[in-house]
């Protein structure tokens, strides 16, 4: 089980690397498999939005509150409905290392 703060960086880590892969050698697909070209646009979309989102979130004081009480939220409602995160999050980041490990 990976512990909060190991995932956060996890997937910190990720974006950083993929914002770095997208400025290194463009936007444009570098491959011709449909799979692949399919998961670079997600992680590239996901990766922009994360950005972007970071860089307002620095001008709010109170962002750590405020994520703290989505990420409790979620737990809950993961939590009433039954659903499995932990192994969802694992998933998640085993294909965000595989997508990113092809483009470099």
């Amino acid at each position: 089980m990976m512990g909060i703060n190991s995932t956060v960086k996890k997937i910190s880590t990720l974006i950083e690397s993929r914002q770095n892969a997208r400025h290194t050698i463009g936007f444009g697909p570098t491959t011709s498999s449909p799979l692949r070209m399919i998961g670079e646009a997600m992680l590239n979309k996901f990766a922009g939005n994360i950005s972007s989102a970071a860089l307002l979130a620095e001008q709010n004081e109170h962002i750590q509150e405020e994520i703290l009480e989505n990420i409790i939220s979620s737990f809950a409602l993961a939590g009433m409905l039954g659903l499995d995160l932990e192994k969802d999050l694992e998933n998640l980041l085993d294909l965000l290392e595989a997508v990113s490990a092809e483009a470099s």
